[in-house]
């Protein structure tokens, strides 16, 4: 028995969870964290709350292929050298949407057994410049953005822990302080109604 559908074909995972920018903010309440948000998705199961990383359907957490803006990032964590903490390095106000791909996914994204977390950044506003700043438990971040010219926008991000100054007044002795900082953003620019030019970056720094 042969079957056949004309036209394109568009192969589409059976296991597609999407999560939007607000869905991911109000998952998420004292760290605000984008892969946090996953925990609450169904196959996803993590055994520590103080980590951002998680397993999906019993594999190990370095079978999940994550995915920032269609780049492959091997190690998304701050304070990774600390045991069972970790906090991803993906700015929440930057987000535009969140996939989360359990099975059935193409043969395109590799040999990945478990799952593909797909984070995608959102533009800036073309209409007006605004900014927001936020603190959580852990650190502080501010996010500009706005138009540059007619055709053009950017929104950019900077984030700084804080914990670390607590620990160090806390403990006077010799201890561990981790502490974290990253900048992030998108520029965009439009040429015609079917053409763009996108300049995204992201850079993560740590200190143990």
């Amino acid at each position: 028995v042969y079957a056949y559908r004309g036209g394109g074909q568009e192969h589409i995972s059976e296991s597609l969870l999407s999560l939007q920018s607000e869905e991911i903010k109000n998952s998420t309440a004292v760290i605000p964290d984008v892969l946090r948000s996953a925990h609450m998705l169904p196959g996803v199961s993590a055994n520590n709350e103080f980590s951002a990383k998680f397993n999906v359907r019993g594999g190990n957490q370095d079978e999940n292929l994550i995915l920032v803006n269609g780049t492959q990032m091997y190690d998304p964590y701050h304070v990774k050298e600390v045991p069972n903490a970790s906090i991803s390095i993906m700015m929440m106000d930057m987000i535009r949407k969140m996939d989360l791909m359990t099975g059935g996914f193409p043969a395109r994204y590799g040999d990945k057994m478990s799952s593909v977390v797909d984070i995608q950044y959102r533009e800036g506003d073309r209409d007006r410049y605004k900014g927001t700043a936020t603190a959580s438990l852990t650190d502080a971040n501010i996010v500009a953005e706005g138009p540059l010219g007619e055709n053009a926008s950017f929104i950019f991000g900077v984030r700084k822990s804080y914990f670390e100054y607590l620990l160090k007044f806390l403990n006077r002795g010799t201890y561990h302080h981790p502490s974290f900082y990253d900048t992030q953003g998108v520029a965009d620019y439009s040429w015609s109604s079917g053409h763009k030019l996108l300049f995204k970056f992201l850079h993560a720094g740590d200190t143990y």
